[in-house]
């Protein structure tokens, strides 16, 4: 699949804005007053880098560990961002893998996780095993920063979210290969795991929601 995203590396930005204009991009970036300079941070596959770019923009001395299966991905992140970590006192690592598949980060080693537009990839059976992967190495009272696409309830909403999720999934599933065809129910699992929901804000008729998840000291 990363392949598969190396290919749009060049274009999503362009592909994004036809669709949408800037709201993924306001979406992503809802809840950048609540980062706080110094902390260490994990980004797990930020496209074509243009949040890490306004989080570096934004403020100083972050350090900052960006994991991406896709390397022309990972090449555009580091593109839109040498500048703004060298002017600001950045330390920025790029890491080209599967998230499930690198070897457990030390516990407690992030006090931030910032996911947009990347648990949508995945059903609910593999963000079970994200969720473990991930939340050992969140500190206790950390925060999980998740924007994604969302399916309203009921009405001409849910009918509208509906027709766009189903388009942009057989998009993504002809251009990237991408195997996941509906939106996963992640937040019972990020409940069961001892995490609260302290904010959130939905946009687009209720089709993209930025969430910021706090997770309970035990």
């Amino acid at each position: 699949m990363g392949r598969g995203f190396d290919r749009l590396a060049t274009f999503y930005a362009i592909i994004e804005t036809l669709a949408f204009g800037s709201l993924l991009q306001k979406s992503r970036c809802e809840f950048l007053d609540l980062v706080s300079s110094g902390q260490s941070i994990l980004i797990l596959g930020d496209g074509d880098g243009r949040f890490v770019q306004e989080l570096l923009q934004q403020k100083t001395n972050l350090h900052i560990r960006l994991v991406d299966f896709s390397r022309s991905m990972l090449e555009e992140t580091r593109k839109k961002t040498v500048k703004w970590a060298a002017m600001n006192g950045h330390a920025v690592e790029f890491e080209h893998a599967d998230i499930l598949e690198i070897a457990p980060y030390p516990p407690g080693a992030f006090d931030l996780v910032c996911s947009h537009f990347f648990l949508d990839c995945f059903n609910e059976e593999t963000i079970q095993r994200l969720a473990d992967h991930i939340l050992q190495a969140l500190k206790a009272e950390g925060m999980w920063m998740i924007t994604d696409f969302d399916m309203p309830k009921k009405g001409w909403k849910a009918l509208r979210a509906r027709l766009w999720i189903s388009i942009m999934y057989l998009f993504f599933g002809i251009v990237t290969g991408l195997k996941t065809k509906d939106l996963p129910d992640y937040r019972p699992i990020l409940r069961q795991k001892g995490m609260i929901m302290q904010i959130q804000k939905a946009r687009c008729f209720s089709m993209i929601r930025s969430e910021c998840w706090i997770r309970k000291r035990s």
